[in-house]
């Protein structure tokens, strides 16, 4: 009886050991959890799955997610994701300044000259200041999935900086120096109304 009790209690034990190395197994050899699950878990920051949106309380600006995976090299694999950051506010950037450019063809009437070689030289000036812009990118943050072989990164871009750069921008022909002015003009007069738009494009997304 004694011995029979023992072996029942040895059972017990040896089925409880073996449950919870199989628990621990399961764990270990389970699938790698989605950016929402480590999110929730608080292991990932929010800008992995809400991007922009996080930073709503920040002043304009425009923000770009990148990643990487299945690169051996740490560097490599932290540039491409960097650089796919960068491209996704190249990306947002080229549609909100198309939209600036649309407003302005808009304020051009009959009686203002020649709109043909208006719109061709304000198409140029945005292009300069917008390639002037993208180079003042920044990465904010960079964060690798603890579970597989892939890297984030967060750019940002400040909207100030291009109305800045709008400001500043000189024209090296001498007619398109009061044209010049009427782009500062517009732009700034715009710029608000055409980042309010775009946000809203890709908040339907």
């Amino acid at each position: 009886m004694i011995i029979s009790k023992i072996t029942k209690v040895a059972i017990i034990v040896i089925l409880g050991a073996g449950l919870l190395l199989s628990g621990c197994a399961s764990q270990d050899t389970g699938r790698p959890r989605t950016l929402n699950q480590l999110v929730n878990d608080g292991d990932g920051p929010e800008w992995l799955v809400k991007g922009g949106k996080v930073f709503s309380g920040d002043k304009r600006a425009f923000y770009g997610v990148g990643s990487a995976g299945r690169v051996r090299n740490p560097s490599l694999m932290r540039k491409s994701a960097q650089a796919q950051a960068r491209r996704e506010i190249a990306s947002q950037f080229k549609v909100y300044v198309a939209a600036l450019n649309k407003q302005y063809m808009a304020d051009i009437t009959a009686g203002d000259g020649d709109a043909h070689s208006e719109e061709q030289a304000v198409t140029d000036t945005l292009k300069e200041v917008t390639d002037a812009t993208l180079q003042g990118v920044t990465i904010e943050e960079y964060w690798e999935h603890p579970e597989r072989n892939e890297a984030y990164a967060l750019a940002r871009l400040d909207l100030d900086s291009f109305l800045e750069k709008v400001r500043n921008y000189e024209s090296g022909k001498a007619e398109y120096k009061e044209l010049s002015e009427k782009v500062r003009k517009r732009v700034e007069q715009n710029s608000k109304k055409a980042f309010d738009e775009l946000q809203g494009e890709l908040d339907k997304q």
